[in-house]
């Protein structure tokens, strides 16, 4: 079965080498398919209802347990709950406060009366004037003052019928004031009522408060009881609501699956498919090579070319020393003048008389990570190179581990630089002549224990300085660097160093390390050489479409050389003694 993207359609196939047997299985898997679903829909409407029907069981007999608790907790604690939101309790306390709040109101207006009458001196507030008695009195008294007013103009006022009238009008204020103190009584009363019914409706209320939290101490456990309740009539109604559709569902077979298309007779073998079985193995073949060379690529960190040492180092690159091809030696292509290996090194020989602001240095170390990685080719390759231009140059073979220098040339190694540092000769003694008359070769001599301490000692300084007074140029190959102090040493001594680099040979890390090492020992590194390179694979070639050929001598330049020196010469330079 095969579901078809963004539809809900399932395209079910089935393959036989007999086509009518293919097309009824897969018309009987979709009927399979269709009879599962309705019996799977059954068995779980009919587990679904047994199902419910045990746990509406459950339901109902913690329902009836929870309503007993919840009934047997009030009576016990006489909570009687008149609405759904509020107890007696609370309902007393509400109607207490709004009684008290009425109470409050009448008393503060009773006082505010009574204040007011108290402090008033004559009968002009409203009380007064509105007092029935004290109106019909004001009204007698008025009549007797106008009436004694009338008389006095007749009479004296200790006229005997002036006295009456006086005293009625004595006798009606003092009713008056009686009044007045009559209704100041009353307003009095009425305050003191109030004040006292405002009091005891304080205590009723603070008594009331005291049950209300008193029952909502007692209420906790209550309302527990009760949502308990509630959760589980909750719980029981939905359950047998659920129990309803599902026992109304379990006598229909419904069905959500159909068959929109019926399986056809196959006409043609659907496999095997010859052009898709070589496509895909030929994608998968080229998936997995290029795969594998991008993971060998990724694995092999070594140098290949001139660029990777540039942009590793951070050094100009002085040459590039090509790979010898395998039907031609190395010896043959480094003696033949025309060759892409002797323009390599004439051309490494031009770039070390641009390397320094004074030129080509007096005094050059070759060195390299490891071993046999071409240092001593092109110590000789150099050395050769300035003696044919003219220049006294002295080559020693300073790698005092495994010295390779005197097979090449042909010469002895009895006697050579190590007899020298050790003080067992002159430079002289430990000097070789060779077959270009301007360039000396000192050996690197017996093999000593401890090659180091020789080399930090100070014959080194001694032989360069005494050197330099005969010889033009120095040239020492080195050891390696990795595992040895002695290139560091050499490095140090010398005016400058070149770093010799195998192509494809030696990783990042050991090329790094190397020239850690070598700066540490404050070595000046004013280059490198790429050796034994693959021009084939790269941009970089040598292709040259003219020769060197003038006159008898393919190293003449056209020049005429200096004079060489001969071993009495050097013996006379070197030694103290015949200075």
């Amino acid at each position: 079965m095969t579901p078809i993207r963004g539809s809900s359609l399932v395209d079910i196939s089935y393959t036989d080498p007999i086509p009518a047997l293919a097309q009824r299985i897969a018309a009987a898997y979709a009927q399979a398919i269709i009879a599962a679903n309705i019996d799977k829909r059954f068995q779980a409407n009919s587990y679904a209802k047994t199902f419910l029907e045990d746990k509406l069981g459950q339901l109902k007999l913690r329902l009836e347990a929870s309503q007993k608790a919840l009934l047997k907790f009030a009576q016990k604690e006489q909570i009687v709950v008149i609405n759904k939101n509020a107890s007696i309790a609370a309902s007393n306390l509400a109607a207490a406060n709004a009684a008290l709040g009425e109470l409050i109101s009448e008393r503060i207006k009773a006082e505010q009366l009574w204040r007011q009458a108290q402090s008033a001196s004559a009968i002009n507030l409203p009380q007064f004037l509105t007092n029935k008695v004290i109106d019909g009195l004001r009204d007698q008294r008025n009549t007797l003052s106008r009436e004694y007013q009338e008389k006095l103009e007749i009479f004296k006022p200790d006229y005997p019928a002036m006295i009456q009238i006086k005293n009625k009008i004595d006798q009606i204020d003092r009713q008056i004031a009686n009044e007045i103190k009559t209704i100041k009584g009353s307003l009095k009363a009425a305050y003191e009522s109030a004040l006292s019914q405002e009091k005891k409706m304080k205590e009723r209320v603070a008594e009331l408060r005291a049950k209300v939290l008193d029952l909502q101490k007692r209420s906790i456990q209550y309302n527990i009881l009760k949502r308990e309740v509630e959760t589980n009539r909750s719980l029981y109604d939905g359950l047998l609501d659920r129990y309803k559709k599902v026992d109304v569902a379990a006598g229909v077979s419904a069905n959500n699956i159909f068959i929109i298309d019926k399986a056809s007779l196959p006409k043609t073998p659907s496999s095997p498919n010859l052009k898709r079985a070589l496509l895909l193995a030929l994608l998968l073949g080229l998936s997995i090579g290029f795969g594998l060379a991008l993971l060998l690529d990724r694995l092999d960190d070594t140098i290949k070319t001139p660029d990777d040492v540039e942009k590793l180092t951070g050094l100009a690159t002085l040459g590039i020393i090509p790979a010898v091809k395998e039907a031609e030696s190395f010896e043959q292509a480094f003696h033949d003048p025309h060759s892409a290996v002797s323009e390599a090194y004439r051309t490494l020989a031009t770039s070390l008389q641009l390397a320094t602001d004074t030129g080509l240095p007096k005094t050059l170390t070759l060195t390299s990570a490891q071993a046999a990685e071409g240092k001593s080719s092109t110590a000789l390759a150099i050395a050769r190179h300035f003696a044919a231009m003219g220049l006294k140059v002295l080559l020693v073979d300073a790698d005092l581990r495994k010295p390779s220098l005197h097979d090449k040339l042909g010469l002895h190694n009895s006697v050579g630089l190590s007899n020298y540092l050790t003080g067992g000769c002159t430079p002289p003694e430990a000097m070789q002549a060779t077959t270009i008359p301007s360039l000396a070769f000192m050996a690197s001599g017996p093999l000593p224990p401890n090659a180091a301490d020789l080399l930090s000692g100070p014959r080194l300084h001694s032989l360069i300085s005494g050197g330099l007074e005969v010889f033009d140029f120095i040239v020492f190959d080195g050891p390696p660097v990795l595992g040895l102090a002695d290139a560091q040493l050499l490095s140090s001594a010398c005016d400058a160093t070149v770093f010799v680099i195998t192509a494809g040979k030696v990783s990042h890390s050991q090329i790094r390390g190397a020239l850690q090492r070598l700066q540490m020992a404050r070595a000046h590194i004013i280059g490198t050489v790429l050796s034994k390179f693959d021009t084939r694979q790269t941009a970089y070639g040598y292709g040259y479409g003219y020769g060197y050929g003038y006159g008898k001598d393919p190293y003449s330049y056209g020049g005429t050389q200096q004079a060489s020196a001969s071993p009495a010469e050097i013996t006379a330079a070197t030694t103290g003694e015949t200075r």
